[in-house]
């Protein structure tokens, strides 16, 4: 199984509750699985995430973030990749932020940033056609 997970680090109130990237990933291939998370998420859906991290043989992470935002709960999936490097095929950074940039830093060679949407979902159609 691979999976497919972005990550939300941003202002909750302004985050569009439409994930078109998760669709999109889940309907590639049949051995991706989409999940999101993000800084406000409930422990229920951490420890899903967490489980389908150790689950997987790939990983691909969006992270979409904002500036001066809190990672919250979202540590724990941070620092699970950190455990497990070799499964990530690939980090994609769309926006900035601190202290997400600093948890990253060992991932450094797998990480791409993008500005939009279509440069991710050019990364994310890549992962889905890499066996």
């Amino acid at each position: 199984m691979r999976l497919f997970l972005q990550v939300d680090i941003n202002d909750w109130q302004k985050r569009a509750y439409d994930q078109p990237l998760t669709r999109l990933a889940s309907s590639l291939a049949s051995d991706v699985v989409a999940a999101d998370l993000d800084n406000r998420s409930e422990p229920p859906v951490v420890n899903l995430v967490l489980k389908l991290v150790d689950q997987s043989s790939s990983i691909f992470v969006l992270i979409n973030s904002e500036p001066d935002q809190p990672i919250g709960p979202s540590v724990a999936m941070f620092n699970r990749l950190l455990t497990e490097p070799d499964k990530v095929f690939q980090v994609v950074l769309m926006g900035t932020n601190a202290m997400v940039e600093k948890l990253i830093v060992p991932l450094q060679s797998k990480v791409v940033r993008v500005s939009d949407r279509e440069a991710a979902k050019a990364t994310l159609l890549n992962f889905a056609h890499h066996h």
